[in-house]
């Protein structure tokens, strides 16, 4: 009970318990006693009734002697037989009689010596029963006083249970009502039991649905995830009228154009103790901020996730995000046996670019050439910045003879950018590539190395032949510089001559010698 100790709500509960039984057991007793005192009472009633009768058939034996009527005297003998039985005395007394005209006297006399005997004994008889039913009263006084006692006793546990239901009917409703969730319980024939305060607020105004009877919440309250509505049977409360246990089904209410209410219903079968289903509990939590949490959290490990897969500057995947991708695209191409490239690609003269124009150029620069890979590379190709001016590509479904195609078509989109693009910078790159035919087991990393060593192979290759170019025309340079010099040399000697010969003229006869030819480059 409330406000008192468990030992003396104990008590308390015990107190009427215990008088009840004791006056139980006093009406019980006084039941047996009345019922042992009413068989003696009827026994001895049964033996004066006997005595009066015998009594009656002495009398009409005495007046069938008087009258000399031997044949109902003969006939009154008889009867007094059978009614002395227990009366031993009285019975031989009984059989001793004899009708006899010569002796009607003593037969008189035997009839009144028995008459005396039983007017003694039925004296007795009556005094015994008076007393037994004095006794019989007094018991039935005694039962009638337990009987109302108990009655009176019943009453007051009964009334006392009744008020303890009301104060834990009380107590369970206001424990439903301060559980946050919504509890509902229905029957078996899915009408409601109980429900809180909380199920109240949920399925009613609380979210914006009108005001809606208990029973109609219960039935239809509740709709699927996608929206659509439950039958009764399949919904949490059918479920557990069928003794099904279910634990988090995520329902929702219905929303009237507002945001939708999703709810963790939990359920259990309420069975007595031969298992059978009496009712069905059902539990609503409110889980619609949980839900938006884990949503969010999901876009944001979506964002994280593809951060971590790309590169910040040009949009492309990065190093992990290639690894990562390839990886999985390899192990499905070799279950396919689909053959597919690696393409290496290096940005050339980057750093050139930074140091001249500066690092603003350089990453311009290479958000350039991202933009040329992703527009020289198919969606289904897997195109990526693995850092600083190096970039890769998964070729999908690419060869030997079809990758040529594909560095077209990158010498095509440079040259587009070169056009699109007023910089004092031209973009270059060097390219090297790796196959995995169909059927081919390498591992990316394998193809990846095998590839950066070709493009290099290729860079140094181009490097070496710009640096042939190059000392040809500085080859070339240097000859034109040469014959320059001697071009200039003759033309100081004539010069130089040409004075001389104005200071000191030579002879007529002297001859004139003529101008020395230019030198040609």
């Amino acid at each position: 009970m409330l406000g008192a100790s468990p030992r003396e709500g104990g008590l308390r509960d015990q107190t009427p318990t215990g008088v009840l039984l004791f006056l139980t057991l006093g009406l019980l007793l006084s039941l047996l006693a009345l019922s042992i005192s009413r068989g003696a009472y009827l026994r001895a009633v049964d033996q004066v009734t006997r005595s009066t009768e015998v009594k009656l058939t002495i009398a009409e034996a005495r007046i069938a002697v008087d009258e000399a009527r031997p044949d109902r005297a003969k006939e009154a003998f008889k009867r007094l037989h059978d009614l002395t039985a227990d009366d031993a005395r009285q019975q031989a007394r009984a059989d001793a009689l004899r009708y006899d005209e010569a002796n009607v006297r003593a037969v008189r006399i035997q009839l009144d010596v028995m008459r005396g005997d039983e007017d003694a004994a039925l004296a007795v008889l009556e005094a015994d029963a008076r007393s037994k039913r004095n006794v019989e009263g007094m018991v039935l006084l005694f039962c009638t006083f337990f009987a109302l006692a108990f009655a009176a006793a019943a009453y007051f546990v009964i009334q006392s249970g009744r008020q303890d239901m009301k104060r834990q009917n009380a107590l369970l409703g206001s424990i439903l009502d301060s559980i946050g969730d919504a509890v509902a319980a229905v029957d078996r024939d899915g009408k409601c039991v109980v429900v809180n305060a909380e199920f109240r607020r949920m399925f009613g105004v609380g979210f914006g649905q009108g005001q809606i009877g208990i029973d109609e919440a219960i039935r239809n309250g509740v709709r699927r995830v996608d929206g659509t509505p439950f039958d009764f049977g399949d919904g949490p409360f059918g479920r557990a009228l069928r003794g099904e246990a279910l634990d988090n089904l995520e329902v929702t209410l219905p929303s009237d154009g507002k945001e939708r209410v999703h709810l963790s219903a939990t359920s259990r079968p309420v069975r007595n103790e031969r298992r059978e289903v009496l009712a069905g509990v059902v539990v609503f939590r409110d889980v619609t901020r949980e839900r938006n949490d884990l949503e969010l959290l999901a876009l944001q490990a979506a964002e994280l996730q593809v951060q971590s897969l790309s590169d910040e500057l040009t949009g492309l995947y990065n190093r992990r995000g290639f690894t990562v991708l390839s990886n999985q695209y390899a192990r499905t191409a070799i279950r396919a046996n689909r053959p597919f490239a690696i393409l290496f690609c290096d940005l050339n003269g980057l750093k050139t670019i930074n140091d001249t124009y500066g690092h603003e150029a350089g990453d311009d620069a290479i958000q350039r050439m991202a933009a040329v890979l992703k527009a020289t590379f198919r969606e289904s190709d897997i195109v990526a910045r693995l850092g600083g001016d190096e970039y890769v590509a998964l070729v999908d479904g690419a060869d030997e003879s079809s990758i040529a195609t594909v560095l077209d078509r990158l010498r095509a989109e440079m040259d587009k950018d070169a056009k699109q693009h007023d910089t004092p910078y031209r973009l270059h790159s060097s390219t090297g590539a790796a196959f995995q035919p169909a059927g081919g087991k390498a591992t990316i990393d394998e193809l990846l190395t095998l590839a950066d060593e070709r493009m290099y192979s290729e860079k140094k290759t181009a490097k070496e032949s710009r640096d042939g170019k190059a000392r040809e025309e500085e080859k070339r340079a240097a000859a034109l510089r040469e014959a320059k010099l001697k071009e200039a040399q003759a033309r100081l000697k004539h010069a130089q001559a040409v004075t001389r010969t104005a200071a000191h003229p030579p002879p007529s006869s002297a001859r004139i010698p003529r101008p020395t030819p230019r030198a040609k480059a």
